[in-house]
């Protein structure tokens, strides 16, 4: 239901409230893929994916990427990208 507080211990993310609110988190992970210096061909397991921001720079550089995340809504958004 939406709007309805989440059961404990489970994950309630809504994507577009994401972006709006912690749009900034990517911007905080993009050092990190330049430390990496991905390359076209490379697999990569991308754990905690969210709405995919940083997933769709990893296959903009060529990678094979797989990601996952705790929420469906998330991982909806992140196949969104493409």
């Amino acid at each position: 239901m939406p709007g309805a507080a989440p059961r404990p211990g489970t994950h309630a993310w809504d994507p577009a409230l994401y972006a709006a609110n912690a749009g900034f988190v990517p911007a905080l992970g993009a050092p990190v893929l330049d430390l990496l210096a991905p390359r076209a061909g490379e697999r990569i397991l991308d754990i905690g994916c969210g709405d995919g921001v940083l997933t769709e720079r990893l296959v903009d550089a060529g990678c094979s990427v797989v990601g996952i995340d705790a929420d469906t809504a998330m991982v909806a958004a992140a196949r969104e990208r493409g």
